[in-house]
């Protein structure tokens, strides 16, 4: 938590209630000033936590007052919670069985102290002194498709009520809950709050939902096995304004003159990422592309590397013409930089692909007088722009008894991973002259178009080849039913 002005906590152990063998109150803490219209404040007429406000206005604005005020449960250790539950004041973390870990509700009441908690009236609805606080911002309900600070008082109320509706949109937040299975929605990263259907207050909304798997620090109730990580404790607190400031000097960190930036590198070859730290920033970053422009970064190149200013890239093989590159720091949105132009990836292979088709009629017929229809679409599956594309339907077996036509299409330039628009191929399919003339005795196979089956009958009396044009049903069926065609056995 980056800041020039020191933090004050000042923590005591007093009894609390409720505390019995079913559960009880381990801890509490408040921001014990809260400040709005403060020098260098972010938003105008929002309230922030005194510790928070401090760290932007870079002055401790009451001296006198500490910034956090935390109490634990002295009666824990008398065993209030039941025989043998005490607290673990190990710093450690190894934590004992049955034994309850102090640090852990420690690091969540300060969490609530430096910012993780609403100043609004979940009960009425109403904002403290009629002015949003900064953790409002940042609530959006899903139903509405608004935020807290931008709903009534009565939309706020329904809101801290409505199960599995309330979530934290924040930037960082988002970008790094990825590591959820539970508890975030997978195509926002946004993360569910505590929102049960009877109000609990001092813990409804100011706490992750308690779906969140594996368990957060933030939960309302403290869960055995939680590492020192903090989870997305410190992306949340980086959400509502605690930015990265290495030398304390009021400016945030950034990441600037990202590189490639213009011009186009080689596909399958080797290229250079560049940028340049301001402010000191030396953390572990994250490198991504961007084939859109910039819209998204969805192919990451390297996660969580030293931050040296400089990466050697394996250039897929790829073809992008509007490529970008952003550079942050690992599990948070900011500091960032993103190059300042479109490059492109060029110089690649395009690989078409056509679906094999099969020449059919009717009911898996061939008849003369249909004509059989393809759809064909091409795909490029490489990564290059392929140009010039056509199809050619041909037959993969030879067969005199059928022809195909307009068996060409032509496709425009398809870009990689592109598909071509459909054409239809017209496939005529004729079986041609080729019977004699019949006597009677010969057996015949008469093949029923709808059911599909073959059976064996007597040939019927001698028949006029069909000689020179299509076999038609007029020239050769005589004896069968309608629905039924003669060919040769």
């Amino acid at each position: 938590m980056d800041g020039s002005v020191s933090i004050q906590v000042r923590g005591n152990f007093d009894p609390l209630l409720p505390c019995a063998s079913g559960g009880g109150v381990l801890g509490g803490a408040a921001s014990f000033n809260l400040f709005v219209n403060f020098p260098n404040a972010p938003f105008a007429n929002t309230f922030y936590p005194g510790a928070l406000a401090n760290k932007l206005a870079g002055a401790d604005q009451i001296p006198a007052n500490p910034d956090i005020v935390t109490t634990f449960n002295s009666s824990v250790d008398l065993a209030c919670l039941g025989a043998g539950t005490r607290f673990y004041y190990g710093v450690d973390n190894a934590n004992p069985a049955g034994k309850i870990n102090l640090l852990i509700v420690a690091l969540h009441e300060i969490g609530h102290g430096m910012g993780s908690a609403t100043f609004t009236n979940a009960t009425n609805g109403l904002f403290l002194g009629g002015a949003s606080d900064i953790w409002a911002r940042f609530m959006r309900d899903r139903n509405l498709g608004l935020t807290w600070n931008n709903m009534t008082a009565a939309q706020r109320v329904t809101s801290a009520i409505t199960p599995k509706n309330l979530f934290w949109d924040g930037a960082s937040v988002r970008i790094a809950s990825g590591f959820l299975s539970a508890g975030a929605e997978a195509e926002t990263g946004r993360v569910e709050l505590f929102t049960p259907s009877v109000l609990q207050g001092g813990s409804s909304v100011s706490h992750w939902g308690t779906v969140a798997s594996p368990n957060l620090l933030m939960e309302p109730s403290i869960n055995p096995g939680l590492p020192l990580t903090l989870d997305l404790t410190r992306q949340q607190m980086r959400d509502i304004g605690w930015y990265r400031d290495t030398t304390s000097d009021l400016i945030c960190d950034r990441i600037n003159s990202v590189t490639p930036s213009g011009g186009s590198v080689v596909a399958g070859g080797a290229a250079t990422i560049s940028w340049i730290n301001t402010g000191g920033f030396n953390r572990n970053v994250s490198i991504e592309l961007s084939t859109d422009g910039g819209i998204s970064f969805g192919t990451v190149i390297a996660s969580d590397v030293s931050n040296t200013g400089s990466f050697n890239w394996s250039v897929p093989n790829i073809s992008a013409p509007q490529a970008r590159i952003r550079v942050r720091e690992n599990n948070f949105a900011e500091p960032v930089g993103i190059s300042g132009a479109n490059f492109s990836i060029v110089g690649g292979t395009p690989v078409l692909q056509l679906p094999q088709a099969q020449v059919i009629t009717g009911n898996n017929l061939i008849e003369p007088t249909e004509c059989n229809q393809l759809n064909v679409s091409v795909s490029n599956t490489g990564t290059a722009t392929a140009t010039a594309v056509s199809s050619t339907l041909s037959l993969s077996a030879v067969n005199p008894n059928v022809t195909i036509t307009q068996a060409n299409a032509t496709y425009a330039n398809l870009a990689a991973g592109g598909i071509g628009a459909c054409r239809v191929i017209r496939a005529s399919a004729c079986v041609l002259a080729s019977l004699r003339p019949l006597s009677p005795g010969p057996v015949m196979s008469c093949i029923n178009k709808a059911l599909r089956r073959v059976v064996d009958l007597p040939s019927p009396a001698p028949q006029v080849a069909c000689s020179g044009r299509c076999w038609m049903a007029a020239c050769c069926a005589r004896a069968c039913p309608a629905t039924w065609r003669w060919m040769p056995a």
